[in-house]
């Protein structure tokens, strides 16, 4: 089965991101919509500093290196110094931008995990799997989200 190179992620702040891995599998996260901003688009789309890894967390998406270059590692074994940068908690998770899009439009108050998207955020989560080479998805209670799927 093909790795997941796209999805999309509605945070706990207000902030739509796109996540993408590009032709050589660096890592992308781009903030493409802030809802308390007086705009509903970003005219200079904001990303954030680019890791080997990305981590989808209970804290949010962390992108982050690894402490040796060979080595695939879960954020939570890293030390914090490798950490890049990390966007406010997960509320929602989506394989498919205008779904995304449309739902982060549509409303203004988000929780973590919230109940409402949980069917997009289990699908999403399955579809990028324990596997993925780039999108590491934690299994340990500290950082792992709080949600089965």
């Amino acid at each position: 089965m093909k790795e997941v190179t796209e999805f999309f992620a509605i945070t706990i702040s207000g902030s739509l991101y796109r996540i993408w891995l590009d032709d050589i599998n660096d890592i992308h996260v781009e903030k493409i919509s802030l809802k308390n901003s007086s705009r509903s688009e970003i005219e200079t789309a904001m990303s954030l500093q680019k890791g080997q890894f990305l981590g989808i967390t209970r804290i949010g998406l962390i992108t982050y290196d690894s402490e040796n270059e060979e080595c695939y590692a879960f954020p939570q074994f890293v030390s914090t110094k490798r950490w890049r940068s990390r966007t406010s908690a997960i509320a929602a998770l989506f394989l498919d931008k205008e779904e995304a899009v449309e739902e982060f439009m549509r409303n203004n108050l988000f929780k973590m995990i919230d109940p409402r998207w949980q069917d997009a955020t289990n699908k999403t989560l399955k579809a990028i799997s324990h596997s993925h080479t780039s999108f590491i998805i934690p299994l340990e209670e500290e950082l792992a989200l709080p949600i089965d799927f």
